[in-house]
């Protein structure tokens, strides 16, 4: 495999010279930052002077390389003192990716109150409930306000970020001097949240205001640019999630009282329908002509291409729906000041009740878990025991789970509390030991969830209460609810429980507390080992994008009539379906919980642990890493116990993070091997949501239906239709998925990412980009390596790069 020219290796190197002597004029020889960096352009373009001092020649675009690498590598070691180049914020901190918590709550009752006082306004603004609701968004103005002006949104950036309150920064697009000082983004968002409620009141809520909305959505699109062009107050990621949090509660409001309006007025547009049949029967008699006589009705929702027309072809699109819009607000609501993990997620196991202790903590940590969810036992009840043994119990429990949590502090793992097992009818004792046990937890950090008894919406409510009054508090620790039943059908519609829910509205648990999760639960369906592989991959497919903040619980168990198909395929196909399952739940806000119980070795080998034939627990003397994060395939063996014998099989990938991925040929000869790289920033799972990109297509054409009655649109539309696509596995084919690393790239700014090499710079695919070579030659030995495994399984001629 060639991996660079001669000229390119010497072209890099004087790059990476001429970068370490500038360090060089401005630490040893004390020229200053700004006189090396002109040593350096004056040499490349072709000056004597600075080229001997530089002790080189290099050229132009050498230099303009050079220059690069040295602002990064300064802005990476906090060195740089040029203006242009210091860390955005105040005092040299970073600007924020997520809001404190009381910021948020403020924030989350101005664009709900606000929204709700336009929308009532737009349909009756005399009325009572308009008066009450403007009354409120008032207060949640002045309490925004309040908070961003007092608290500063970071402590310790009070006094700096008073000081840039009146600073400004140029708007690329508008030319426009743009303020970002703290006090005047909350004023932005002030007036954002103001004019998208009116811009949704007057688009959807009949008779339409079109100027109403035209001249909403061009303020709110205003002062949204405001909030992005402070990047030196929040990160775009945020700044992004404020101006959905806005649209979307403008929308669900809107669409809430209109939809209100027209079931109001459904009666009475029957009882006029019947009138006008009647009045059209006797024009008829009295032969009378009634052509005209109707006003033309608004339709339900306008052209996309009529909304372009009018606000321009940047426009998102109206909504329809107020219970989606409601879970879009309510997941952006929680994205605003929830960032677990440094934004991954749980990636977390459900460890058994046999399996909690904190060895198994330990164990789950090594092996990428990042999150372990611990069953809770309830408490005895008095029936069973007299009163001082029951709360000696329960003392025992409470203790043991205070061992476990601090486990998880000592591994940097988050702890999820599962109380799922616990009765929830009202007058048991379950609120109140809920509550004892919270407040045992609450001086633990490291506790991030909570998952409620299943039970009814208000007893929901009372439980999530009784988890905050106990300490938990909604900033750093979630609430999670199981319900029963599908909870979104094929069309994407709400059904069951969270339907329910989503209809309480203001008054349900869903808004009455900050941090609720769903917890959704696949179910497979497949009858066959290969279809349950493939329905793992697209089982969050139009699904957990609909839901509210939602984490994903999923078990590695083949289900019952296919358990001894999967068995004999060996623990090879349970690790692909773990994996599958994984990727499919990115859209899932909170992340994923794998269930592992009753897999007879899924268990020990996910973990890479030795086990006897009794089950017991054997921790390695090395902290369990995977053989292929280092850059060798999958490898390494552990002994596990299953159907009641010691039996070796391999050490999982899955679910270390870094560790590779791949598609096995279950229950067939392994003939033929396909290495495939993923995308700068990707990493190898990315493609186990999407496996049929591995597979070979087949197309059946549609039949038909020969009706000569047709017209022509008809017949267009017809042959616009795809074909039917099915996939099919290549026989024999393994397919193998490496992970990059995550190292600090150069043309980023040192911001660490996964990629295969560092460059030096980004030309946008416009040019080749410079790169330190190095990085090429170690992912070049890896893949080699790679290569080399699977040449000798299946012959050179069977392996593909």
């Amino acid at each position: 495999m060639i991996i660079g020219k001669a000229e390119d290796s010497e072209r890099l190197a004087r790059i990476q010279r001429a970068a370490q002597r500038c360090h060089e004029l401005r630490n040893t020889e004390g020229v200053g930052d700004e006189i090396a960096r002109d040593l350096l352009r004056l040499a490349g373009e072709g000056d004597v002077a600075a080229s001997s001092r530089l002790g080189f020649s290099i050229t132009a675009d050498e230099a303009h390389s050079a220059l690069i690498r040295v602002t990064a590598d300064l802005k990476l070691l906090a060195l740089d003192d040029d203006a242009d180049l210091e860390e955005p914020g105040a005092a040299g901190q970073a600007p924020l990716a997520v809001l404190p918590f009381e910021a948020a709550e403020a924030l989350r009752w101005l664009a709900w109150h606000t929204a709700w006082a336009a929308a009532l306004e737009r349909s009756d603004a005399d009325s009572k409930e308009a008066v009450s609701r403007r009354s409120k968004a008032n207060k949640a103005r002045d309490r925004w306000l309040e908070v961003t002006g007092a608290a500063a949104i970071n402590e310790n950036s009070r006094e700096a970020a008073c000081d840039r309150a009146e600073e400004t920064n140029e708007n690329e697009e508008t030319g426009d001097s743009v303020p970002t000082g703290l006090a005047s983004i909350a004023e932005a968002i002030v007036d954002a949240a103001a004019a998208v409620s009116q811009h949704a009141a007057g688009l959807r809520i009949k008779p339409r205001d079109l100027d109403m909305a035209k001249k909403g959505y061009t303020q709110f699109d205003s002062a949204v640019k405001i909030v992005a062009a402070a990047s030196d107050v929040v990160q775009e990621n945020l700044a992004e999630e404020i101006r959905w949090l806005l649209w979307n509660a403008a929308w669900h409001h809107a669409n809430k009282v209109q939809t209100a309006a027209e079931e109001d007025n459904e009666n009475e547009e029957d009882a006029e329908e019947n009138e006008d049949e009647d009045e059209d029967e006797g024009g008829e008699e009295n032969g009378e002509d009634d052509e005209g006589g109707e006003e033309e009705e608004e339709e339900d929702s306008m052209d996309e291409d009529r909304e372009q027309e009018l606000f321009g072809d940047d426009y998102p699109g109206s909504q329809d729906d107020a219970p989606s819009d409601l879970a879009r607000f309510l997941q952006h609501v929680t994205n605003i000041f929830w960032d677990p993990s440094n934004g991954e997620g749980w990636r977390g196991v459900a460890l058994p009740p046999e399996a909690s202790t904190p060895d198994w903590v330990a164990a789950a940590a090594a092996a990428g878990f990042n999150t372990v969810r611990i069953v809770v036992s309830p408490p005895p009840g008095a029936a069973k025991k007299d009163v001082v043994e029951a709360a000696a119990a329960w003392a025992k429990e409470l203790e043991k789970l205070s061992a476990l949590t601090t486990a998880c502090v000592r591994h940097k793992v988050w702890a999820v509390l599962d109380f799922t097992s616990w009765r929830s009818k009202e007058g048991t004792s379950t609120p109140i030991a809920l509550r004892q046990a919270a407040s045992a937890m609450a001086s633990c950090d490291q506790v991030a969830g909570v998952a409620l008894p299943k039970a009814t919406p208000a007893i929901l409510a009372q439980l999530a209460a009784e988890v905050r009054l106990g300490g938990l508090t909604p900033d750093r620790c979630a609430v999670l609810i199981s319900l029963d039943g599908e909870l979104i059908d094929d069309d994407g519609n709400f059904e069951g429980g969270l339907k329910e829910l989503l209809e309480e509205d203001e008054s349900g648990v869903l808004l009455s507390d900050s941090h609720i999760v769903v917890e959704a639960h696949r179910n497979p369906k497949a009858d066959s080992p290969q279809g349950l592989l493939d329905e793992a991959s697209s089982s969050g497919e139009d699904f957990d994008y609909y839901l509210p903040s939602c984490c994903v619980h999923f078990h590695l168990a083949a289900p019952g009539k296919l358990k001894k198909k999967c068995e004999k395929l060996g623990s090879r196909w349970f690790e692909e379906l773990a994996a599958r399952y994984e990727a499919a739940c990115s859209e899932a806000t909170h992340g994923w919980f794998a269930h592992l119980k009753d897999l007879p070795f899924g268990f020990m080998a996910c973990l890479g642990l030795d086990g006897n034939t009794n089950g017991a627990l054997k921790l390695p003397e090395v902290a369990h890493t995977n053989g292929n994060v280092n850059g060798g395939s999958a490898n390494g063996i552990v002994k596990c116990s299953v159907n009641g014998a010691l039996t070796e099989v391999p050490r999982w990938s899955w679910p270390n993070a870094d560790g590779d991925r791949f598609l096995w040929p279950h229950g067939e000869k392994h003939t033929s091997s396909l290495i495939y790289l993923h995308g700068f920033t990707c990493d190898g799972n990315s493609y186990m949501n999407c496996a049929e990109y591995f597979y070979w297509e087949e197309k059946v054409e549609k039949e038909g239906e020969e009706n000569e009655d047709k017209d022509e649109d008809e017949e267009d539309e017809e042959e616009e239709e795809e074909d039917e696509v099915t996939y099919h596995v290549y026989p024999g084919l393994k397919v193998l998925l490496p992970t990059a690393p995550k190292r600090r790239v150069t043309c980023f700014d040192g911001e660490t990412l996964r990629a295969w090499y560092d460059y030096l710079t980004d030309h946008d695919g416009k040019a080749e980009d410079d790169l330190v070579l190095e990085t090429l030659e170690s992912t070049a030995r890896r893949i080699h390596t790679l290569i080399d495994e699977e040449v000798a399984k299946v012959g050179a001629k069977n392996v593909f790069v």
